[in-house]
């Protein structure tokens, strides 16, 4: 949501943080963390689905994958 994002990047750059954004299509773990090693990035902050773990079998996790991944620490919010 568009409020919601921009109520963070104004509390994040009242602390001095960079916050950026990007749009991309393809598989979600994938493109995150191709874009977290082509760049310089100290977090990856992303939300969780909750899925079962009957449905994380078959369907597999993006944060779990992106939290294996990524290269850099990742906060997985719930």
């Amino acid at each position: 949501d568009e409020k919601v994002f921009e109520a963070a990047e104004k509390i994040f750059s009242q602390l001095g943080l960079k916050i950026r954004r990007r749009m991309a299509k393809g598989l979600p773990a994938d493109e995150i963390c191709s874009t977290v090693k082509a760049g310089t990035y100290d977090l990856v902050v992303m939300g969780s689905r909750g899925l079962s773990d009957f449905k994380k079998i078959f369907t597999g996790s993006v944060s779990a994958k992106v939290a294996a991944l990524a290269g850099c620490p990742v906060t997985i919010v719930h």
